[in-house]
């Protein structure tokens, strides 16, 4: 499901791409956000560390998801221009990631 996001770029959607990796003591999830007027689409990858999750949140990806919204938006350019430069310079997607240093949104 998606979540709508209001920018300073416009309103996208957020949403999960596939399905999420669920290993050992990550849980990896291919992201989405897309221009709702159609004229952007970036994908990137964010990494969660379960010590971070409570044992049912890490099961559920779609309440990572939206989880993850109000931080996405407070962080939107710097992900935005992060995600974009390392799919032009690097060829793959970028990959934002949480664990006890940097814990985000969770």
């Amino acid at each position: 499901m998606a979540i709508p996001i209001r920018t300073g770029r416009g309103n996208y959607l957020l949403d999960l791409v596939g399905d999420a990796e669920m290993g050992g003591d990550l849980v990896v999830l291919q992201l989405k956000l897309e221009h709702q007027g159609g004229i952007e689409r970036i994908v990137f990858r964010c990494r969660i560390a379960r010590v971070l999750l409570e044992s049912q949140l890490a099961e559920q990806p779609a309440a990572l998801v939206e989880r993850l919204a109000p931080w996405i938006v407070q962080e939107f350019e710097q992900v935005r221009e992060a995600a974009l430069k390392s799919i032009r310079t690097e060829r793959q997607p970028y990959e934002l990631s949480f664990d006890r240093d940097r814990a985000g949104p969770f």
